[in-house]
């Protein structure tokens, strides 16, 4: 293998890698905006049919399923770090719905 094959395999892998990081973050990001609104949902809506309702509404706006979205996050919970991360950002984005 030459140098120059070495070299753009390892350019190869080091965009891979940064994008995979990427969309990981993009990812997260999507999950936890989800996840706030849902939580906000349940606890504003005494009517839990008029909550289901709202929270599919929520759920399909930002791409996901019921079935994706419920995977998404159990593979989040797999991952301590990510999970804290989401959750974090979560709560921040309900404080700062509270505070409007």
């Amino acid at each position: 293998m030459s140098l120059q094959q070495i070299l753009l395999s390892a350019l190869a892998c080091s965009c891979l890698v940064l994008f995979a990081a990427c969309t990981s973050d993009a990812d997260e990001q999507r999950m936890s905006e989800t996840y706030a609104q849902i939580l906000l949902i349940r606890e504003q809506s005494a009517d839990t049919a008029v909550a289901n309702r709202s929270v599919d509404s929520v759920i399909s706006a930002h791409g996901y399923t019921r079935h994706s979205f419920h995977d998404e996050f159990l593979r989040l919970t797999k991952n301590s770090e990510s999970f804290r991360k989401m959750m974090d950002s979560a709560h921040n984005r309900i404080q700062r719905n509270s505070v409007k």
